[in-house]
């Protein structure tokens, strides 16, 4: 028989009359049969290698547009693939095997988030070091051959118990390989333990410390705290910053401490070279003219006050010189005024030099301060004949510690 033609606007070839049998076209073939046929007891459409319908069946297609494949299905050729998409039921979700990219795309929904890979076991009794889902790593075309070919790591889920209704301890392992398959090297559990090189959990009070390089690292006691703990042990050469810090246990409790706290500081010291001239028996502020030393620059040479800028409690100290020209200085006074008034009780000080030209008198008061207290020095010069002057005098101050 030669060529089937069927011509006409709407062509039709029908096979079978609506009754309960099987229908088949066969490709007789010269080394190997095929067949298309229908199979009308289980409603399936299939194509098959044989002669016979139903003997190697590669696709069936049933009533419902569902289809099976039997064989491997192989979609491109080598070194030319093709896009394999499928769809999810919400919009924008599907899985794209991307020829372009090599890569395997799993896209969630447009409205619902994230792409998703689910690994799930078969087990219908999942017991203890049943494995759940594993992903691995290999090279299995490496040349090399032997260990090279090997599973190179695989990351996986392992059940820590039998699960039950209100049980799934579930473990998960890293395992890597190094000149054998991958094996366990980490393990991390439900309990939050971490496993070293297998269920190795150390014990209470143990640290994970390194093995330095080409080492495994290990659970291992925690080691003491000597100076050579210390990085660059070394003694200092100069006094500290105030910034530079200590370490000290509270009730077990590491702290650091700014060594500021256990100094005298903040600390000042101010000084006047010159003379200045007052009124006889009179108070007034000494002024100064030069600053020795100011850890905070604190004082203020131009309102001639100081702001410690911490609060603590103080040692506040002048020694105050005076003269009188003419060879008659009755007696020298010095206070402290704090915040404007002076403090309760009074801090006035006074020092006796009848007849004398010049007298030196030496004061010191405690303060408690607020950081934005201040203090100021008022010096008194009474002489019987001439005019009352200051000498060089100094006006210092530093924080009480341990108080």
């Amino acid at each position: 028989m030669g060529t089937i033609q069927i011509d006409g606007s709407t062509p039709k070839l029908t096979i079978g009359n609506a009754t309960a049998e099987d229908a088949l076209i066969l490709f007789d073939g010269n080394a190997q049969d095929f067949h298309i046929g229908l199979d009308d007891t289980a409603d399936d459409l299939v194509i098959g290698v044989g002669s016979a319908l139903g003997t190697t069946t590669a696709l069936a297609i049933d009533e419902n547009a569902g289809s099976t494949f039997s064989g491997t299905v192989t979609v491109g050729v080598d070194d030319t693939g093709k896009d394999v998409k499928f769809f999810g039921a919400s919009a924008g979700s599907y899985a794209l095997w991307d020829e372009s990219a090599n890569l395997l795309d799993l896209r969630g929904a447009t409205a619902a988030g994230p792409g998703h890979l689910k690994l799930t076991t078969g087990e219908l009794t999942v017991v203890d070091s049943d494995v759940l889902g594993k992903i691995e790593f290999q090279a299995p075309l490496e040349s090399s051959g032997t260990d090279a070919i090997l599973v190179g790591a695989s990351i996986y889920a392992e059940a820590d118990d039998t699960f039950a209704a209100g049980v799934n301890n579930t473990d998960l392992v890293f395992a890597l390989g190094k000149s054998e398959a991958a094996a366990e090297k980490f393990r991390f559990t439900a309990d939050t333990e971490i496993g070293i090189g297998g269920a190795n959990y150390g014990t209470d009070g143990q640290v994970l410390t390194s093995g330095g390089a080409g080492a495994a690292c290990a659970w291992e006691d925690a080691g003491g705290f000597d100076v050579s703990s210390i990085t660059g042990a070394t003694a200092l050469t100069a006094q500290p910053a105030e910034t530079d810090e200590i370490v000290l246990s509270d009730a077990g409790t590491l702290k650091r401490l700014d060594i500021k706290h256990i100094q005298a500081v903040p600390m000042f010291c101010a000084t006047s070279a010159g003379d200045q001239t007052l009124s006889d028996n009179t108070w007034t502020k000494h002024a100064f003219n030069a600053e020795v030393k100011d850890t905070a620059s604190g004082f203020d040479l131009t309102n001639e006050r100081w702001t410690p800028g911490v609060a603590g409690t103080y040692l506040i100290g002048c020694r105050f010189s005076g003269k009188a020209d003419g060879g008659d200085l009755d007696n020298l006074g010095v206070k402290f005024e704090f915040n404007g008034a002076t403090p309760e009780p009074p801090n006035h000080v006074y020092s006796g030099e009848s007849d004398a030209a010049s007298h030196e008198i030496h004061a010191e008061t405690i303060i408690e301060f607020d950081a934005d207290d201040y203090v100021e020095m008022f010096v008194n010069i009474n002489v019987g004949s001439g005019t009352p002057t200051t000498q060089q005098s100094w006006f210092w101050g530093y924080r009480i510690t341990g108080v």
